[in-house]
């Protein structure tokens, strides 16, 4: 585990979090934190402030579909 610091684009924050090399790569691949939370399944996500992160990043106005 890493205790890194990690950028949420959409919620313009920054986050102290714990992660494994495993979870960085993958962030790294999907493009950062907000594709690793949003697209990521809920049981893999494996924490209640990756579940808190996901629930506040789908209230984000820009995320709805446009009518």
């Amino acid at each position: 585990m890493h205790k890194k610091k990690l950028y949420s684009e959409l919620l313009n924050e920054t986050f102290h979090i714990n992660v494994t090399t495993a979870a960085l790569r993958t962030i790294d691949k999907m493009g950062g934190l907000d594709n690793y939370i949003l697209y990521t399944k809920d049981h893999k996500l494996d924490s209640l402030f990756g579940l808190q992160l996901k629930a506040r990043l789908k209230e984000v106005p820009s995320l709805l579909p446009h009518h």
